[in-house]
């Protein structure tokens, strides 16, 4: 969908509702929750439509950022009730160390692979994914084409997968 001065909900919704709802279960690992995220974020871009602006990025880039803040504001909201609940036993609230230790080695291993990246294709990753900027905002920041910084993106998250996989992660898409 090409930017325009007030997107269709509707075209936005049958163009974009699947990869939508499929990047907010990766985000937050819950299929169920990721539908009615993906519901949630299309009535917010009805009732804000007045707010997008295409200089910034095309409609699709909006919708998932608005899919992206819904995911973590309710990750924020819920975050630490498990350890509330009067149910659970003291054994089920001492981490996982396992579970940190693998998360740490995988941070580690894609901050080695980012930091292998040549530039601009390390800035690109970062601003894309840390600082939530759209293809079209890190090719103004590069001063390229957006073409050439979406094929820059695709080699880079390509050579991500492979120095991840070689070291044994399993690599989804998102840093």
């Amino acid at each position: 969908m090409e930017s325009e001065a007030v997107p269709d909900i509707a075209e936005l919704y049958r163009t974009h509702r699947r990869a939508l709802c499929s990047r907010l279960t990766q985000m937050c690992g819950d299929a169920d929750l990721a539908e009615e995220l993906t519901q949630d974020a299309f009535l917010a871009a009805r009732r804000y439509l007045h707010t997008f602006r295409p200089e910034k990025g095309d409609a699709r880039s909006w919708i998932f950022a608005i899919g992206a803040n819904l995911v973590r504001r309710r990750q924020q909201r819920t975050a630490g009730r498990e350890s509330v609940g009067l149910d659970i036993e003291p054994a089920d609230m001492r981490p996982n160390f396992g579970e940190a230790a693998e998360r740490r080695e995988r941070d580690q291993a894609i901050g080695e692979a980012l930091e292998s990246l040549p530039e601009p294709d390390r800035s690109l990753l970062r601003w894309k994914y840390y600082e939530n900027l759209s293809l079209k905002e890190c090719a103004e920041r590069l001063t390229m084409p957006p073409s050439t910084a979406a094929r820059r993106f695709a080699d880079a998250l390509k050579r991500m997968r492979a120095a991840l996989q070689s070291k044994g992660f399993e690599f989804e898409g998102g840093l």
